[in-house]
């Protein structure tokens, strides 16, 4: 069975500052580069390699990734983190006054990316990916919303609340995807 693993980027400024990230940028903090030298321990740890590498466009997974593998890695669009429109940069906490589903519309209002939208292009590049011939061990860094609407999109009940930083999920692919388990960094 061929196997992917999802990793959530390390702690970036804005996660430690509460604001709402999306598309826009910020660094890793000390602790994100931390708990991305700890996420490649954990591969390393349990003899994890990978035939191929990839990270969403936001400098962020970049430097996550580089801190997990030396191998080369390919930047992909499709696994940038939701667009929250003008919400961005925002704190955290004016986004929590609503339910779930008025967070979501909210963002839609406020000209970021749809559920419907950011769950079509996940599922549909990673299943592409995991399609490829010599794709049988493949590592993508990319983001909270972007991980946690392809998990709860995939037709599986997983019981994931709250991606960490540097979350690491491993999934199974065999014309679907299985989850199959998952590990973070103490400091996640």
């Amino acid at each position: 069975m061929k196997k992917l693993y999802l990793v959530r980027h390390g702690e970036t400024l804005f996660n430690h500052k509460y604001l709402i990230q999306g598309m826009c940028d910020s660094p890793l903090t000390e602790k994100g580069h931390m708990q991305a030298q700890q996420a490649g321990q954990i591969f390393n740890e349990k003899g994890i390699s990978f035939d191929h590498a990839y990270c969403s466009m936001l400098h962020r997974t970049e430097e996550t990734i580089q801190e997990i593998t030396s191998m080369p890695y390919e930047r992909r669009n499709e696994l940038n983190e939701r667009c929250y429109g003008t919400m961005e940069g925002e704190s955290r906490k004016i986004a929590e006054a609503f339910t779930w589903q008025q967070r979501s519309k909210l963002y839609e209002l406020c000209g970021g990316e749809s559920e419907e939208h950011l769950k079509q292009r996940m599922i549909s590049f990673l299943t592409s990916l995991m399609e490829k011939e010599d794709h049988n061990s493949v590592l993508c860094v990319s983001h909270g919303a972007a991980i946690g609407f392809f998990v709860h999109n995939i037709g599986q009940s997983i019981e994931i609340t709250h991606l960490k930083n540097c979350h690491i999920l491993e999934f199974g692919y065999d014309g679907q995807f299985h989850f199959l388990n998952e590990y973070y960094p103490e400091n996640g």
